[in-house]
């Protein structure tokens, strides 16, 4: 790998934006809130120093030039200022007597544009660098950001962090549901669901735990239950569709995976309505009581009462731990029985 600084201007950048893959692999997508792309600005304006761009040039073939590995969010807030997709703070104080405050792109005087697209900042062109390199590299620029476990997980090149990703990108489950992408969050819900079908619920589901599971490098450890996932996540959907986008929760989706992996045999033979009906209600029993469990143990409770008590407990607390996902896991098999025992099945 080799590193290779230029000082080009902001310009440059702007003209090259077409070639420049703002979201690779590793990189986290939009994060930034508009106050802190209006503050980049500013402090373009007043000519204030930036930190360096980092860009890694593609291989050929590939339809962009250059990867993004630092100032994603940098040049993602150029390029919104520069499209008018946010304004300039109203309380922000003049530049060299100009009012700025509340002001757009295009209404700018010209010489205020010119000293944007004429800001000279360091770009670093990485050339020759392999996956394993260019995500150590990534990694170790973001250790001052404080990336969270999902995104440390994102800058490891495995084959089953490739998986997951792949998944989690592009399955309906994802698309169609109300989890926010951001920050990887499928990528996050679907690697606790893996790891716990992996250790089959014997492990606590800490980042540690999910960071040594991502450096598994043996496929047939993971392949067939990647294989497994897919059609978890199809029934999943259905279920999703049918209670209007009700699993949002991580734990909720969670549980729901390990209850469908540990029956997958029987996966084909489930009827959708039967299973969404006895979630829902589940679920609605939860939301009730999550704020008083205790409430639940008043007078004589009934085992299932008793069952909903222990459950929000293990939920709410800790929920990653292996006690409280065996404790979980046990209460959803004794409520979904006559679903999974095919009962209520044609």
């Amino acid at each position: 790998m080799k590193i290779a600084h230029q000082i080009k201007k902001l310009g440059y950048l702007i003209e090259i934006r077409d070639k420049i893959h703002l979201n690779p692999a590793w990189q986290r997508g939009p994060v930034w809130s508009t106050s802190k792309q209006a503050l980049l600005i500013d402090s373009i304006l007043r000519e204030y120093d930036i930190p360096i761009i980092y860009l890694r040039e593609c291989t050929p073939g590939i339809p962009y030039k250059y990867e993004v590995v630092d100032g994603q969010q940098r040049l993602r807030s150029l390029w919104n200022f520069i499209d008018g997709e946010y304004t300039l703070p109203n309380d922000l104080d003049k530049v060299e007597n100009i009012n700025i405050a509340g002001k757009e792109y295009y209404a700018l005087p010209k010489s205020l544009r010119n000293r944007i697209t004429g800001f000279r900042v360091v770009v670093a062109f990485v050339r020759d660098a392999r996956e394993p390199e260019i995500s150590l590299l990534f990694s170790r620029m973001q250790m001052g950001v404080r990336l969270n476990p999902p995104e440390l997980r994102n800058a490891v090149q495995t084959g089953l962090r490739h998986a997951i990703d792949t998944i989690a990108r592009s399955h309906p489950f994802f698309l169609n549901s109300k989890i926010s992408p951001a920050r990887f969050k499928h990528q996050d819900y679907l690697a606790h669901a893996i790891s716990i079908c992996m250790h089959r619920a014997k492990h606590d589901l800490k980042a540690q735990q999910l960071m040594n599971d991502y450096n598994v490098t043996d496929s047939n450890t993971y392949a067939p239950l990647m294989r497994d996932a897919d059609d978890i996540l199809t029934f999943l959907d259905r279920i999703n569709e049918r209670t209007s986008r009700r699993i949002k929760q991580k734990w909720t989706f969670v549980d729901l995976f390990y209850l469908l992996y540990q029956n997958r045999a029987k996966l084909g033979r489930l009827r959708p309505k039967e299973f969404a009906d006895t979630y829902e209600k589940f679920d609605q029993h939860r939301l009730e009581h999550t704020a008083e469990p205790e409430r639940l143990l008043n007078r004589r409770p009934t085992e299932e009462q008793r069952n909903l008590y222990d459950y929000i407990l293990a939920f709410k607390i800790s929920g990653g731990e292996r006690k409280k996902l065996e404790q979980r896991s046990k209460i959803l098999i004794h409520r979904f029985k006559s679903v999974l025992e095919g009962k209520n099945v044609s």
